[in-house]
């Protein structure tokens, strides 16, 4: 029987980037942190319900230049977890693809990263005894053809085998890791599929090999909307369960309205209907 293991899976973090409003700059201010507030909570999950390891899959960053304030938050959190002996795998996407020359700043050693020119393959220790494997393939650019799923492959089926993989999982998009969600069903390899790229907290597959997108921790324009967070999992061959915890502060939501129901038709009357629909 396999052991069981806790982690967190999340994935585009896009730190360094902010809410997109316009409002003044007062009410901008307010907002400036909200994208690094949401990473924080999810360390702040990962220490509370003790995992045994956080998965970020790809864009860690929001763009290939990481800003000194964004690296420096990072490595402050993934610091946290290190005091823990919690252990962070990731993978680079096609905003913050994989960097030869190393990072901005030096990451503690608990922050492990996959390689782009190959299949990276981790092993979980837990008092000394093998509990899971993390595969993972980092992007060499901001775009990345290759079918990467095919060589995330190991003989060893004792333990769960997670995949870390950013992909829009459409076998016909050269751009982002072409791959079909058959072709990933279908790989024996593999227990859990992290997936990241989609901003959008999808559940593709709930039985092994579950594939999930968590979607983006805080939405930041109206393109993003709903609540954002993160996957908190726990594989066990008899008690597997997967909870998505909130992360974002400020939720962006459509809101249709039905203009039939002014009481007169004038551009005052408008102007009140639709203040009072959105302060609702």
């Amino acid at each position: 029987m396999k052991p069981a293991v806790k982690f967190i899976h999340t994935a585009d973090l896009h730190l360094g980037s902010r809410l997109n409003l316009n409002t003044d700059n007062s009410i901008n201010d307010q907002y400036s942190n909200a994208v690094y507030d949401s990473f924080i909570k999810i360390i702040d999950g990962a220490i509370e319900n003790e995992v045994n390891f956080v998965l970020i899959a790809g864009d860690v960053f929001d763009n290939e230049s990481r800003s000194v304030k964004a690296t420096r938050i990072f490595k402050e959190q993934c610091e946290r977890l290190n005091e823990k002996n919690i252990d962070i795998f990731l993978i680079n996407g096609n905003h913050d693809p994989y960097k030869i020359d190393g990072e901005l700043l030096k990451l503690p050693s608990n922050v492990k990263v996959c390689e782009s020119e190959k299949v990276s393959i981790f092993e979980v220790y837990d008092n000394d005894n093998l509990i899971a494997r993390v595969l993972g393939q980092s992007y060499r650019g901001s775009a990345d053809s290759r079918k990467m799923a095919t060589f995330y492959t190991t003989s060893d089926q004792s333990v769960y085998n997670i995949g870390l993989l950013h992909t829009q999982l459409d076998p016909n998009n050269t751009n982002y890791v072409p791959v079909s969600k058959k072709e990933l069903i279908e790989h024996n390899h593999i227990d859990y599929w992290a997936l990241g790229h989609i901003h959008d907290q999808k559940i593709i597959n709930d039985h092994i090999p579950y594939i999930i997108y968590p979607g983006i921790p805080q939405g930041r324009d109206i393109g993003e909307t709903g609540e954002g967070g993160y996957y908190l999992v726990h594989l066990e061959p008899e008690n597997t369960y997967y909870k998505f915890k909130s992360t974002s502060d400020y939720i962006f939501k459509k809101v249709t309205v039905n203009l039939e129901e002014m009481e007169e038709d004038s551009l005052a009357e408008l102007n009140y209907f639709l203040k009072d629909k959105l302060e609702e």
